[in-house]
Formats: structure tokens, C-alpha cells, sequence
């Protein structure tokens, strides 16, 4: 099979799909994305549900100088010295409020990301693991409403419970009365809640519009639903084959897991015609 050659930037989600559970680039991908770096002039870009301040080391070891896109598409930052802003739709504050004052009975762990700082209400326990995750201790607050005194880049809803879904999608409910707001699952049991207009597609797509790039050459490898956007509009659209099956299905390639170095395999494919 030989090569996509149109391809001239890829989008990468970071969890599942570079970085395994144990938050490691696997020495494969490493290889292959310095090959990337070395043998062509592609542009690879970082597209991550992450905080910037999260995402920034990940996009530092692999030595990416592109735009970075974190919080599901909700902001963009330079990379450079002083990571100049270059894009962020926060959840509007009213919105953002009543989602808040909505969710209160349901007793639910929330996140609130405000000027790239992270308020939570959750237990120390799974405030905890979190922190583990994304490599940020979060603010723990008591009335984290208090604190959204801003419009929030993001909001996250936690809930590690067995019966987490039916809770979940309770959450979904209310949030689908409240205008302005966008949501989708990161990983089982968080649901991330964004401004109506905010994409992980829609930021990468104003990351190519720089450097005069049309959809059609661009490939977006990804794991999960909030990576839908990308995959099913870049040129060349891959799902991890470690994600979920309706988003498995809706992609149009398939590789392999992220333990099986499905993104490598997948460059190696469609960049190398390996």
C-alpha cells in the first residue's frame, strides 16, 4: 500500500492513543514520530481533552513546537516561551452556573477549569487519583460555585461509581436544557461538558487554516468519542482499536490498541506505506 503523500499535518489525541494507562510513550511511537520529524515536513499537533498545563509536558518530550489543543478543543496555546494564547471558548458563565446549581442534588464530583487552574468538589480519594491522571493537584473547594467566577474553559462531571452511566447520562439530561453548552465522554465515567462550539476538529482545523492547510490533508488518529470530531472529518480519520465500538465503527480505519502501538502501526500505513 502506498503512502497518503497529501498528508501534511496530523492531529493526535494524547490518552489511549500515544500515551498508554501508565501515561509512557511506548519506545515504537517515539521512533516513529521522530522519523515523522526527521523525514518530512508534516506538522503533528497535540489535541487532548487535558488542561494545557497537563498536556504541555507530553507535547515537550516529543519534541512537538506547533500549536497545542487542550480541553477538548476549548483553548489553544504556542508552545513557545510564554505559550501565548491563540484560541479559547469558554463555557459561558451563566451556563456554566446553572449546570452547577442543576447537578447539586445529584451529590456529583465536579471539576471547574477557570484561567487553566482546577477547582474540584470531589472526594480526597478520587480528587486524588485524578490529580494522578492529569499530573495537576487540583483545588479542593466546598462550593465550588463560588469559585467559577469566570467563564470556565471546561467542566468535568466524576463518578467512579458501578452504577456510574445511569448517573452520567442523568447529567447529559440536564445539561441538553442548558443552551450553550457541548458535551461528551473522555473515558468511562467522565463526562466533559465544553462551550456548544468547542471541537477538538474546530481547533485543529484553525491550526491548519495557519499554515494553509485544507481538511482533506489532514489525518487525526484517536481513541475515544470526543475524538468523533476529528476523526470522521480529517482526510484520513483512525480510531484506536482500544476505543469503544460505536466509536470503532463510525471511524473509517481502524488500527491497533494502544498497547499493540496502534498509532505507530497507523503512520507507519498511511505516512511510510509501510
Amino acid at each position: 500500500m502506498s503512502a497518503h503523500t497529501s498528508i501534511q499535518l496530523i492531529a493526535f489525541d494524547l490518552d489511549g492513543t500515544l500515551l498508554n494507562e501508565q501515561l509512557l510513550f511506548s519506545p515504537r511511537v517515539v521512533a516513529t514520530l521522530a522519523r515523522i520529524q526527521k523525514e518530512t515536513a508534516i506538522k503533528m499537533v497535540l489535541a487532548t481533552g487535558r488542561m494545557f498545563a497537563s498536556a504541555l509536558p507530553f507535547a515537550q518530550a516529543l519534541g512537538f513546537q506547533t500549536p497545542l489543543v487542550a480541553y477538548q478543543g476549548g483553548m489553544t496555546r504556542e508552545t513557545a516561551q510564554g505559550y501565548p494564547l491563540t484560541h479559547h471558548l469558554p463555557v459561558p458563565l451563566d451556563a456554566a452556573h446553572a449546570l452547577i446549581d442543576a447537578i447539586e442534588p445529584l451529590q456529583m464530583n465536579l471539576n471547574v477549569y477557570v484561567h487553566d487552574v482546577l477547582y474540584t468538589s470531589a472526594s480526597d480519594a478520587i480528587s486524588g487519583w485524578y490529580a494522578n491522571l492529569a499530573r495537576v493537584r487540583p483545588k479542593r473547594v466546598s462550593d465550588i460555585k463560588h469559585h467559577t467566577t469566570s467563564p470556565p474553559t471546561k467542566m468535568v462531571v466524576i463518578d467512579t461509581s458501578a452504577d456510574a452511566q445511569p448517573r452520567i447520562d442523568a447529567v447529559k439530561a440536564i445539561a441538553a436544557k442548558i443552551p450553550g453548552l457541548s458535551w461528551c465522554e473522555s473515558r468511562s465515567g467522565l463526562l466533559e461538558i465544553m462551550h456548544e462550539n468547542a471541537s477538538k476538529w474546530s481547533a485543529v482545523q484553525q491550526i491548519a487554516d495557519r499554515y494553509d492547510i485544507s481538511p482533506e490533508h489532514i489525518m487525526a488518529i484517536g481513541d475515544h468519542e470526543n475524538d468523533l470530531s476529528m476523526i470522521t472529518q480529517a482526510g484520513v480519520g483512525v480510531a484506536m482499536g482500544n476505543g469503544p465500538e460505536h466509536v470503532r465503527a463510525m471511524a473509517p480505519y481502524v488500527t491497533g490498541s494502544v498497547h499493540d502501538d496502534g498509532a505507530a502501526q497507523a503512520l507507519d500505513r498511511f505516512v511510510f506505506g509501510q
